[in-house]
């Protein structure tokens, strides 16, 4: 009696603690509507799902993942509905219930159509890797355009935009080049098949011999060599092809191989020293070099 008496004596002071209250009750039922809409604290583990079928994917509800075809490219070898490329990645720590971005492989080998190839090389290449149209990588010197696209050529004749191809047709492009353009072997152990294509195009070499061991489906098979192999020093001219051996997923921890791949120092080949003027006796200032009219030998003043 004596508090209901006290708050009526002083009823702002009972108004405060009301409002107080309201706040607190409010602010309570706001943080617990979040949690339950944007599950906070909820997360699992994104599933590996290149080389599944699409169907297969959308029908697995233990996640509740949403997956959105983004994208068909025509890949032989691969089943229709086969996922190609998922967005997030494997691994990754996500919601459950969120949309799983995917790329698949067409159902029906239809003739594609030519698409717009930039001049610019890179992006020319990143165009038809997405379209699963990119072929072989030819180089020519022409210091004055290096990095451009020259040519675009099918069977050997220049192919225009809009033009209808042939099913599982590839397309090579010429690129100029500066003389003495080299690049390094990209480090793709542990990739998957078309990551491992993307990144051996993306630094201006090609792709040679494929050791596939029976497995039929690109996006299972694991690269665990290559011939050149990686070892970040040693330069190749551009257009190089690389040799690839390949394992199944369901045998081989791309990871792990990643992690534990060690270099090997004997196959570094390293620039021999230039000699210098001092070290270079009076017997050797003789040297064989090119004259204006060809003849081959000159006498350097000393």
């Amino acid at each position: 009696m004596d508090t209901v008496k006290f708050f009526e004596e002083h009823p702002i002071l009972k108004h405060l603690i009301l409002m107080l209250a309201v706040s607190v009750v409010i602010i309570i039922l706001i943080f617990l509507g979040l949690k339950l809409y944007g599950r906070h604290g909820d997360v699992c583990e994104m599933p590996d799902v290149m080389g599944l079928n699409i169907e297969e994917a959308q029908n697995d509800n233990s996640n509740g993942l949403r997956y959105v075809v983004i994208d068909s490219i025509f890949q032989s070898g691969d089943p229709g509905g086969t996922i190609l490329m998922q967005d997030p990645k494997a691994g990754t720590r996500i919601k459950p219930g969120r949309k799983v971005y995917v790329t698949i492989s067409s159902y029906s080998a239809e003739a594609p159509t030519m698409p717009h190839v930039s001049n610019t090389a890179t992006i020319a290449i990143s165009t038809l890797e997405k379209e699963g149209l990119l072929g072989k990588l030819y180089f020519r010197v022409d210091e004055s355009v290096a990095g451009a696209v020259l040519n675009r050529t099918y069977k050997g004749y220049e192919v225009q935009e809009g033009e209808r191809l042939d099913p599982g047709a590839l397309i090579d492009l010429t690129i100029a080049m500066r003389a003495d353009n080299t690049a390094n072997v990209p480090f793709v152990i542990g990739k998957n098949s078309i990551d491992a294509r993307r990144d051996i195009h993306r630094a201006m070499l090609n792709i040679g011999r494929e050791h596939l061991r029976g497995i039929t489906e690109r996006n299972r098979a694991i690269v665990v060599r290559t011939e050149p192999e990686f070892n970040g020093i040693n330069q190749y001219p551009y257009g190089t092809e690389i040799e690839i051996w390949y394992e199944s997923s369901d045998k081989v921890d791309g990871a792990k191989l990643a992690r534990e791949f060690k270099v090997d120092s004997s196959k570094i080949v390293r620039p021999e020293p230039e000699e210098s003027d001092d070290e270079v006796s009076p017997e050797n200032r003789l040297q064989r070099r090119s004259n204006d009219d060809g003849t081959g030998y000159s006498e350097i003043e000393w």
